[in-house]
Formats: structure tokens, sequence, C-alpha cells
């Protein structure tokens, strides 16, 4: 019965928008009817209940439950394991806490490592990696990213293939555009071999994230027609979120036209990443946002955005995640900081811009589509 339980869960859990309180009671319906010997069971019910609490705003509720599953996973002292302890990093990566995440994956890592538990192994490096990225230290992440993908045989593909975007997204941070796009093929050609087909799309989406940070918009912008520019709204749990790049793709064509459709894509990833308390992403659309408003030269309803985005950041110290947008969010950063707001954290993420090496172009030159359209210059 218990088991029913956890699986009528997960399928609660897929299901968006979601109906929380359901999960929250089918998981506790769970615990209860699930004797503590059937470890993975009860794993797959403490997580979804932390899931459902952080999506409610419930981060305290979130991380008690988690607690309560690591207990039962280290009672025994021979038979530690990782599992819930790894979905801290999953909340945290959500909630925007870098300085936890990093201070939890360091801590998995102690645990997993002299136990041979691979497939969590390779989860403790890639949220380091994650973390260090975002913070710009590029060589401690560049290390982690290896580590996991050394283990890409350990069974879950995941962690490999994550962290094989941030080692595409390393060599485009230091203007290496040729190793950007060989470590985003190679993640294309991991996948295959694995016969993880259903991973695909998400790798076809990077790769068309990246080639737009690359300035390439003609190859971008055949992958967003063929999506129809738009993305199933499904939960942001990950190093990469897919829904963004669509509207990144618009916000780089720049036209009247692609900006009013970047707008429409932005309130609704707005609307979805707040109503589920997704901190990490609220960032990120803000400062897309941000960057839309400045595009329609309203720099007031621009700054206040970013302002926004920057404050939420700061505890975290987010600075990749405001470099990779480019040198337009640049010029509005430092507008933003002669205005008083964070000056010293302003000014860490401004130094970002300064160390890497421009790949893009400012200026997007005019794509002409699979369909037919064409978008010129503004």
């Amino acid at each position: 019965m218990g088991e029913v339980d956890a699986l009528r869960a997960k399928q609660l859990y897929d299901q968006l928008p979601a109906d929380t309180d359901a999960l929250i009671a089918q998981t506790q319906r769970a615990l209860e009817n699930t004797p503590r010997q059937w470890y993975l069971v009860r794993s797959i019910a403490w997580v979804h209940l932390a899931v459902a609490y952080q999506r409610t705003g419930r981060l305290d509720s979130a991380y008690a439950a988690l607690a309560a599953g690591q207990r039962e996973d280290t009672a025994e002292a021979h038979a530690v394991r990782g599992r819930i302890g790894l979905m801290n990093c999953f909340v945290q990566w959500i909630a925007a806490d870098l300085p936890a995440m990093l201070q939890t994956a360091a801590d998995l890592l102690a645990v997993v490592r002299p136990r041979h538990l691979s497939e969590s192994l390779a989860w403790a490096h890639h949220f380091l990696s994650c973390a260090y990225y975002q913070r710009n230290d590029l060589a401690a992440a560049e290390t982690h990213a290896m580590a996991s993908l050394e283990l890409r045989s350990a069974g879950n593909v995941r962690p490999c293939l994550y962290s094989a975007f941030i080692r595409a997204l390393i060599h485009q941070a230091r203007g290496l555009p040729g190793q950007a796009r060989d470590a985003a093929a190679w993640a294309m050609s991991y996948l295959r071999e694995t016969n993880s087909d259903s991973l695909l799309p998400l790798a076809a989406a990077f790769r068309a994230e990246l080639a737009t940070k690359l300035g390439d918009l003609s190859t971008a912008y055949s992958w967003a027609s063929m999506v129809n520019f738009e993305v199933p709204l499904i939960s942001m749990a990950y190093f990469y979120a897919p829904q963004l790049t669509p509207a990144k793709i618009l916000l780089a064509i720049n036209t009247p036209a692609s900006r009013e459709q970047a707008a429409e894509a932005l309130s609704r990833l707005h609307h979805f990443v707040t109503t589920t308390h997704n901190t990490r992403f609220t960032i990120e659309v803000l400062a897309l946002q941000a960057l839309l408003q400045d595009a329609q030269g309203d720099e007031p309803a621009a700054l206040g955005l970013l302002e926004q985005a920057v404050l939420l950041a700061e505890p975290g110290g987010f600075i990749r995640l405001f470099a990779d947008l480019g040198p337009r969010m640049a010029r509005l950063l430092a507008r933003l900081r002669r205005t008083g707001v964070a000056p010293r954290y302003t000014g860490q993420i401004l130094q970002a811009f300064g160390e890497s090496t421009p790949t893009v172009p400012d200026q997007s030159p005019a794509v002409s589509g699979m369909d037919g359209r064409s978008w010129p210059n503004s």
C-alpha cells in the first residue's frame, strides 16, 4: 500500500500546476504505510514531501522533511546512503542558496566517496561544479565538472550531462567558442551512446542557447522555430532550464516583433517561477525582463527589474547568471550600480564581465527563419 501511495505522489508531482496539498497528504500517507526497511519507497516519499513544501514556499518544512529522511538514511552505519542528502542540493539550488549548496555537496562527497556510491558521487561533483561556476570560480567548476564526467557510466546520465553543459559554458566564458561547441556536441553523443534519447531535446535546446551566446542566431532561430518558440513549463530543478532559451533568442534577435513575443514568453515564465517559489530562475527571468525593458527604451522599468534580480541573487553570490547575459547586461548593471544598489556586489559582477572574453556581437544580424519569416534589425 505504501509503495502505491509513493507512486501516486510521484504522479501528482509530475502534474503542473500541481495540487500541493494533495501531494503533501499523499506523501505523508506513503510514509505512514511503508515499513522503515523499504528504503527506496520511503526515500521517494521523503523527497516528494520536501518538494511539495518547497513549491508552497515553506523552505523550513522542506529542509525538516529531508532531515527526517536523512536520519533514516544514516540509522544503520553499514548502510549509509546519499539519496535524500542529495535532495538538499536540489532544494538549495531552487532557493538560490549557493553557500549552503556548496557545504551540502562537500559533505555529501565526504560521505559517499569512501563508500564508492558512484551515482551520488557524480551528483556531488556536479553540484559543486554548478555552484562554483555561478560564483565565477571557473577553475574549481571545471575540476568538479570533469570529476563528474569521469563517472559517466555510473548510472544516471543527468549529472554528467549537466556537467558537460557547464564545461561548454566555461569554455564560452574563456573566449573559446570552438571548445564550447565541442563540449555541447559531446553531450549529444553521450546521450546517443547511453540510449538516453529522451534527453536529446534538452541537449538540442542547450546547443541553441550556446549558439545564441556565440552570435550564431541562424542556428538558434532554427531550433526555436522547430519548437514554436516555446518549451513546456515543467519543474526547473536542474542547472539548465530550456524554458528560458526561446526568450533569450528572441531578445538577441531584437526587433519590435521579437521583443513583443519575448515579453509574452517572459510574462508566462515570471508567473510560473514565482508561483512555484523557484528563486533561482526568478532571478534570471527578472534579469531578462530588465534587458527587454532596456531594449524598449524604458530605463526606469529596466533598472527596477534588475534591482529585484540583484537583491535576490546577492545572498547566494551569483555572478555568471548575469555575466552570461552579455554586454548589454554589463551596461545596465553599471547604470544600476551608479544608483547605489548593492555597489560591492554589482562591482564583483562587472569585474567578471571584464575577465571574460567577449564572443558575441553586440548587434544582432538579420535572421531568416525556416518558415520564411525574416527578423530585420530594429
